[in-house]
């Protein structure tokens, strides 16, 4: 996996599929790339396989709007809150 500036954007690779997957659903994609669902409200996905066709010029915008999501977020905040348990033990709910 390799995970540039934070949280976006982060690339996996496997034997058929490489797959990048951004944080921040509310990133703009104008050219229709995000094809993968990740089953979650907060990130999306876009999976590349051998021979797909990949328009250069808007991933690149992609990568770059989630860098910049990055550096805006509040550096060491979470958005997700820590459930009562955990706070108070440590253990996971």
């Amino acid at each position: 996996m390799l995970s540039l500036a934070g949280d976006n954007p982060v690339f996996g690779g496997w034997v058929d599929q490489m797959v990048a997957s951004f944080k921040g659903a509310s990133l703009p994609d104008p050219k229709g790339l995000f094809n993968a669902e990740l089953g979650g409200t907060t990130r999306r996905a876009i999976k590349f396989v051998e021979g797909d066709r990949i328009n250069e010029a808007a991933l690149k915008e992609l990568v770059r709007a989630g860098v910049t999501l990055n550096e805006t977020k509040p550096a060491g905040k979470s958005s997700r809150a820590k459930s009562p348990l955990k706070q108070r033990t440590g253990i996971p709910r």
